[in-house]
């Protein structure tokens, strides 16, 4: 199956191959190395308005209920901060 993802920061898409034991880091990691994103940021997912973040990387496709044509928003945020 085949989910498309939008990188709100830079209207960059990519389709992305899944299968239902995937893991949601995993999309994710796929998704950040195809559009060749810098890794000084973190980044998250969002299905249906909900963000996909850290707590969710280590569940699949199918406990997600991602389904095949679904469409994600990639978001980032800075990583670390000002002192």
């Amino acid at each position: 199956m085949e989910v498309m993802v939008s990188d709100v920061s830079t209207n960059k898409s990519v389709r992305v191959e899944i299968a239902p034991n995937h893991t949601v880091g995993s999309i994710l990691e796929t998704v950040v190395n195809g559009l060749g994103l810098p890794r000084d940021r973190a980044y998250s997912l969002v299905l249906g308005g909900k963000e996909l973040g850290p707590e969710t990387y280590a569940n699949t496709v199918q406990s997600m209920a991602i389904r095949d044509g679904d469409q994600m928003d990639l978001i980032s945020r800075p990583i670390g901060g000002s002192s």
